[in-house]
């Protein structure tokens, strides 16, 4: 056997099975504490029901004509929950009546009419150990695309922290795309900064 056949057969032996190009490395159990409690303030404020010591204002602009059904938002949220200090700003977009094929369980093609909603989420937050961070959300459909954090250095300068996918998984963002200003969300085509102000 030559010493390159040798060299491949013990790396095959030692790397994980399933692996995707090194995100098996990065993925971690819980989200930080810290970012729970953000994502719980954001959430709250969020719902019907305002939280005390929140201020929030939606605006939405309805589209007529050939674009009719189509329902742009944008808004903010500003205040303290919970002991988190939030300042962020909400953008989306609803479809009434958006369409799509669908295979049924007879195996025929049928059109399916469905509403679909996406809000962005983007701001800045205060912890109340006073460290302050930055998050970036996006919803879709009853479900988070992603979700990412963000934690003040010593330098005043933001680092990406932890990022959260999809399917609900993990990641230290330290350890993904390592030695590059841009980190890509796995499973996905999102690039984030990996350093912010």
């Amino acid at each position: 056997m030559s010493k390159i056949s040798e060299v491949l057969r013990k790396v095959e032996e030692v790397k994980p099975k399933n692996s995707d190009l090194g995100v098996y490395h990065c993925e971690t159990s819980i989200l930080w504490p810290r970012f729970t409690k953000v994502f719980e303030a954001i959430a709250s404020s969020i719902e019907s029901q305002l939280p005390v010591g929140i201020y929030r204002e939606f605006r939405q602009m309805d589209w007529h004509g050939a674009d009719e059904g189509i329902h742009d938002h944008n808004g903010f949220i500003r205040g303290q929950t919970n002991g988190i200090e939030l300042s962020l700003n909400i953008n989306g977009v609803t479809i009434d009546d958006q369409t799509r094929y669908e295979i049924g369980q007879n195996g025929k093609w049928h059109l399916i009419h469905m509403r679909e909603r996406y809000i962005d989420i983007k701001g800045a937050f205060v912890c109340a150990d006073r460290r302050r961070g930055a998050v970036e959300m996006q919803h879709e459909a009853n479900k988070w695309n992603y979700m990412a954090f963000w934690l003040e250095e010593k330098n005043t300068i933001l680092q990406l922290e932890q990022i959260v996918s999809t399917d609900g998984v993990v990641f230290e963002a330290r350890k993904l795309d390592v030695n590059k200003s841009r980190v890509t969300i796995p499973g996905t085509r999102i690039t984030l900064d990996r350093f912010v102000r």
